[in-house]
């Protein structure tokens, strides 16, 4: 990668939206554990999907590969670039855009960390059932690359029980738009069911649709200590058996 690449780029996306050389924080090459890889030649930040269309789009007519950065939560290195590669850091989306209670959909940019979406659905009264311990920093980008579990998959599922839609971009810049905002959808292949999980290498995801659902009006906790696995196969049958689907997490 030449610097009159990073030229061409600085001039091809949105100003100050690249950030090189010193102005690259550490945490755009750094895990958890504090172990740094290479500092990348350049970090982009785009704003809107059609900026992460054109950094696609000139890095594949360029051939230079592009790692994709959430939150930075991950524990396996997955989002740390290798030498010569090309940050996206998707931390400057994070809209949430709409709060539809009528049809228990909200829709967020990928960047929006999980708890700023928690949040604004509550002020409406609903809950967006993902969580865990990562909730201040985790992003639904990120969420929804590893297919996310979290504390109450056992009621909601895992992150792909949660997404009604779906829009991301793939690597040579396309568009593909599929947020769609209804459980009810029959209209052929369920294609966001490629890219959740995937963990970007099928394409980046720009921004998702949601369900919500009303917050309970009351928990109650049970702490439940047992002795063995097989006990607790024991509680939770039973548990399910009395309860339904009213079991949170266990």
């Amino acid at each position: 990668m030449t610097d009159s690449f990073i030229d061409r780029l600085c001039k091809a996306l949105r100003k100050g939206s690249v950030l090189t050389g010193t102005d690259i924080a550490s945490r755009y090459y750094h895990d958890l554990a504090g172990k740094p890889v290479t500092q990348p030649r350049a970090v982009v930040r785009p704003r809107t999907t059609e900026d992460v269309s054109s950094l696609l789009r000139f890095c594949q007519r360029e051939k230079v590969p592009v790692t994709t950065q959430g939150g930075m939560t991950g524990l396996v290195r997955g989002a740390l670039p290798n030498p010569h590669e090309i940050v996206l850091s998707m931390e400057l989306m994070t809209a949430v855009e709409e709060v539809d209670i009528s049809s228990g959909v909200a829709v967020a940019q990928a960047g929006t960390p999980l708890q700023t979406i928690q949040d604004r659905v509550g002020q409406e009264g609903y809950m967006f059932p993902l969580d865990l311990g990562a909730r201040g920093s985790c992003t639904i980008g990120g969420n929804i690359s590893t297919n996310a579990g979290g504390n109450r998959v056992i009621r909601y599922g895992m992150t792909r029980d949660l997404i009604l839609g779906l829009e991301v971009v793939t690597a040579d810049g396309t568009v593909l738009q599929g947020l769609r905002k209804y459980i009810k959808n029959n209209t052929g292949i369920d294609l966001k069911q490629l890219f959740i999980g995937s963990e970007g290498v099928l394409g980046v995801v720009t921004r998702a649709a949601l369900r919500i659902f009303p917050a309970p009006r009351e928990r109650q906790v049970a702490l439940c200590a047992l002795p063995s696995f097989t006990q607790v196969i024991s509680v939770l049958g039973m548990a399910r058996k009395h309860l339904g689907r009213r079991i949170d997490s266990i």
